[in-house]
Parts: structure tokens; sequence; C-alpha cells
């Protein structure tokens, strides 16, 4: 949201920048009226516009977690130190680490309070010059007229509109005062809808009142509109000095001052004196406004977000971001008392690839680890899918540590203890700050030695704790990495493949050890573990012993699970035109099995 204003903010100062600069000094009176108000919708919808990935951007990559949703709990043991800094086989009381608990202080609440606030006075202040307007026409004599309303006032006023509504001096009026230029210079307001741009901009103002450039937008709008109205009168008297003069004569007389009106508006009256002597040549009328609409499409191509395919090249997206789907669906398909493990029958995979090719490059880096959306993987993962009776597939990614929490007796005698280095979330501290703290407010512990025991001198150890908030952000946040990919077969055999170490590369009865892991990540290895559990056959795999050897991999190392019995086996790679997914995934070997 943050990233979505800045963008909106920004884009809207260059434009007006772009406005002072080129624009607001020549006579472009309605290209200019069609900048300023297009130049506000195109600020307002520019952060929500996708653009394919090839077009620059400034993208937000929010850290969207699907582990936020759970507590994260487990038990687990610590180790015996005869100094009783810790009890002998402590089982770590369950720590549930909840969102609420991670952060101290609840900005957003703060900022939601304040913009609440803001947006309340504004809206506030906006509705009663409606109803100052709204009290004006009805207790007031109104006339009439053709395309308009003349609405009576008591005071003596300079004239003044509000949408269909001229407001006068009934004094004025009665006695015909008011003279015909400065009865056009009104009409020409209504006649255009001037009122429609002030009220769309004081909308803005309320909703994002935080934003002072919109007070700039208005004033700018407000000043074209009276040259607008200018225009219009010396169009149609020919009198430009008559009509000057006029405005002379006007400077002085009172107004009531509503801000949503177009009126008399005097204290610009030298600058509207200059611009009726103004006059811009079609050739410079041309290269301004070709330079404009370049500088506009530049600054549009920039700060559009990118990164969904050909498919669907521009999309307006207000609901959720693309990244909080993708971990929904994620989410979803995980294992409820395991989050870590995901269960691929329960995968929603058109979705999450859709949710996937909408991600920017950034965004495919940092999001839960899924590497199966290439061509020859996901083809056999919807095999797999369809098959799921017989073979369930589940992904399992690397889980953050269990947490511990000290027991009471443990604390206390930490705070005895004169040979203990503390550390609270990666710095050192002194003992003594445990006073300020309790068990509870830490979530993980650990305890090491760091000098043994020696003749008269006691052992030293380190102890280190970790709060829920450096927890959540040391082991929560960061991206899910898949850890191994699990076949489970209806007849009770069970496959594992590691996805940490495939830059190792297997050939026959030789390893190889990649330095560069990019450059030697095998051709269709996702493809080929999902090829070996969809085509599963055990008693064809090689079974031997790795070696050191510098050939390049072509099998691909699985540990099989038959019977109790733990075997590490090995399978080929599926070569580039792969295998024929949908028959073989009702293959002999798997209808032998079954």
């Amino acid at each position: 949201m943050i990233l979505i204003i800045l963008k909106s903010a920004l884009s809207m100062a260059v434009f007006l920048l772009l406005y002072r600069l080129f624009l607001e000094k020549e006579s472009l009176y309605r290209f200019n009226r069609f900048f300023l108000l297009g130049s506000l919708v195109i600020s307002l919808t520019l952060p929500f516009v996708v653009l394919p990935s090839f077009f620059p951007r400034i993208q937000e990559t929010p850290k969207v977690v699907w582990e936020q949703l759970l507590p994260v709990e487990a038990p687990m043991e610590a180790e015996v130190f005869k100094s009783g800094l810790v009890s002998e086989k402590q089982t770590a009381e369950k720590t549930p680490i909840e969102i609420h608990s991670v952060y101290e202080f609840d900005w957003y609440l703060v900022v939601g309070i304040v913009y609440f606030l803001g947006f309340l006075l504004f809206f506030s202040r906006f509705i009663i010059q409606l109803i100052q307007f709204r009290k004006l026409k009805s207790t007031n004599p109104l006339l009439q007229k053709d395309g308009y309303q003349v609405v009576l006032l008591p005071e003596k006023n300079l004239p003044f509109t509000f949408l269909d509504y001229l407001f006068v001096s009934e004094v004025d009026y009665k006695a015909n005062k008011i003279e015909p230029e400065i009865w056009e210079h009104e009409l020409t307001h209504i006649r255009q809808k001037h009122s429609w741009d002030i009220l769309f901009v004081e909308v803005l103002k309320v909703l994002l009142w935080f934003n002072p450039l919109l007070l700039l937008y208005k004033k700018a709008i407000q000043i074209n509109h009276e040259y607008l109205a200018d225009e219009a009168v010396n169009r149609q008297f020919q009198n430009k000095t008559a009509y000057q003069m006029l405005l002379f004569s006007k400077v002085s007389q009172s107004q009531i001052n509503l801000s949503l009106s177009s009126r008399f508006n005097f204290s610009v009256t030298k600058k509207r004196l200059i611009m009726m002597g103004r006059f811009t040549s079609p050739g410079k009328s041309i290269l301004l406004k070709g330079l404009t609409f370049s500088i506009v499409l530049a600054v549009f191509f920039s700060l559009a977000s990118s990164g969904i395919t050909s498919a669907n090249p521009i999309s307006l997206s207000l609901l959720k971001s693309s990244v909080e789907e993708y971990e929904r669906i994620i989410w979803e398909a995980s294992d409820k008392d395991q989050p870590y493990v995901l269960d691929i029958s329960k995968l929603d995979l058109p979705k999450l690839k859709q949710a996937f090719d909408r991600l920017n490059e950034e965004e495919k880096e940092n999001v839960t680890e899924f590497p199966f959306f290439d061509d020859g993987a996901f083809s056999r993962l919807q095999a797999l899918l369809k098959i799921s009776n017989k073979v369930q597939v589940v992904m399992q990614y690397n889980a953050p540590p269990p947490t511990k929490q000290v027991k009471t007796e443990i604390w206390e005698n930490w705070k005895k203890t004169k040979n203990v280095e503390l550390e609270i979330d990666g710095e050192t501290q002194d003992i003594s700050v445990l006073e300020s703290y309790s068990p509870e407010d830490f979530v993980m512990f650990e305890v090491r030695g760091t000098e043994p025991k020696r003749f008269l001198k006691k052992p030293s150890y380190t102890v280190k704790l970790t709060s829920p908030k450096e927890y959540h952000r040391q082991f929560i946040l960061p991206k899910k990495e898949l850890r191994a990919i699990a076949a489970h077969f209806v007849n009770g055999d069970k496959a594992e493949v590691s996805y940490l170490p495939k830059f190792i590369f297997f050939r026959d009865q030789g390893m190889h050890i990649s330095r560069n892991q990019d450059s030697h990540i095998p051709q269709n290895y996702e493809a080929s573990i999902l090829d070996a559990f969809l085509n599963y056959s055990p008693d064809s795999y090689r079974v031997g012993n790795i070696i050191l050897d510098d050939d390049l991999k072509i099998e691909i190392p699985i540990i099989l699970i038959r019977d109790g019995d733990r075997k590490q086996v090995f399978v080929p790679l599926v070569d580039d035109g792969g295998t024929n997914t949908e028959s073989n995934g009702r293959s002999t070997a798997l209808n032998q099995l079954y």
C-alpha cells in the first residue's frame, strides 16, 4: 500500500512539474484542462496497472508467508549441563507464535486511526460546503433560465456559480447592474461544467487528504477555468481592453468564500490579464502536445507494475496481490497439522500456475519454492493428480526450528550465575538485564559451553535468547525452500528425493559436485523426479554406491523405503522429449504393482 501511494504521488508530482514548465503559460486552455484531470486519473490508476515484464518497472515485493496463519509450536530437549543452567532432559513447554505476538507495537493501527481522523475532518468539511450551497439555494428566490438557474442573494456580492446555479446579488440583478461580460463569464463556467472538475478534486482531497499535491492541482485547475471563461468572453465581445478595465474595477468588491464554487476570482487578476495577451502558434502547440504525451507514456511505463504473461497483457488488480493469491493457494493445500508439508492432491494447479505467471521475476524469487511450472514437470504433475488414488505426492519444506521456553527455575539460576555471557536477538547483553524480562518474553533459547572447567576455574557458558519478533524475522519471513519430494504408494512403498543437493551430479558409479550451481543444474531435473513417481518400477532401478568422479550426472538418487528397509537407488534423467505422461501415468508397471 505504501508503494502504491508513493507511485501515485510521484506520478502526480512529475505531471504537475511538466504542466508548470511547459503548459501553464501557453494558451492551450482546453488541452490543459484535459491534461490536469487526466494526470490525476492516470496517477490514481497507474499503480494498479500490470504490464508485460519487458517494460521497466518499480515493483513492490510483499512478504507474504502462509506460515503466518499458524502458530508454530514444538517441544525440544535441551542438553544436560551439570552447572544447572538447564534442567536435566528438559522438555520445553510449547510456545505458540501468533501474528499479534510478533510485533511489539501495531503501527498499522496507529496509521489507520490517523487516516480515519483526517478523512473524517475533510469529509465533514466537504459535507458542510454542500449544505451551505443547498441552504443558499433553498432559502433564496430561484429563477429558472434556459439551461441554468439564478439564485438571488440578499447580500451584495460578486456573481459565482456551482453546477448549474448562478448566484448573484438580488439588488444588482433587479437593477440590471450586472455587466454582460461578467454574466457571460459565469455562464461559461456552467456550460463547460467546471464545477464537476472541482468536485472531483475535492473528493480526492477527502480520500487522500495527506497528499498536498492535490491543493496545487486544484489551484491550477481553477485558474485554468478562469482562462477558459475569459477566452469565451473575449471571443464573444471582441473588446479585450474594455474587459480588462472591467476586471480592474471589480477587484475590490466582496464575494462569498466557498471553495467548491467557480467564482469571479480576482486574486489572480494579474495572471489572467497576462494570459489574455498570450498566443500559442499551431506549430508550437503540436510540439508541446507531442512532448507531453511522450513524457506521460514514459512515466506510465516506468511506474506501472510488471510481470504477467502475454495472454493477459494489462489487468487492473484492485483485489489481493498475486503474491498473496499464490501463497494462499499453497497454504490451502498444506497439511494443517504439519504446515510445512504440501499435499499435491489438494492443490489447485491451474490457479497456482495462473498466480505464478502473474508474478514478476523478483516476486518469483521470493515466494514459496515450487519449481514445477515448466511444461515437462507440470504435465507430469497433472498426470499424478489423475492417479492420486494410487500415488500420493507431497512436498516437504524446511521448517523453522521448534520453539522452547525456559523453565522458571533455570531462568532464576541464570540470573545468579556470574560466568554466563548473554545474547538477546544476537546482541550481547549484561546478565543483569534478565531482571527486566521474564521467561515468557522469549520463544527459543540455546546454552553453549564456551570454556571448559579447569583447575580453580568454573566453566563459562553463552545463553542465547530469541524473542518472538526475532524468531519471526529469522525463520518465518524468509522464502520457504523445498527440502524433499516424496511419493506414497498404495502398496506401502515410499520414495523420497532430497531437493537440496540437486547440484550434485551422478553418473554410473561416479559423482560430480558442482561449484557453479546455476550452470550445472541438469535439464529436466524436476520432470525426472515426477516421472520416476509416475512410472514407478522399483525392481528396475539401479542400486550402487557413490564415488567421486568428474562426469556429468545422468541419474537421480532416490531413497526407497519398502517393507521397512531403506535403500538408495538411481533413476535416469528423462530426455528433452520427455515421456508420454498421459499413457505412462497408467503404465504397465503401475498396473502390475496394484
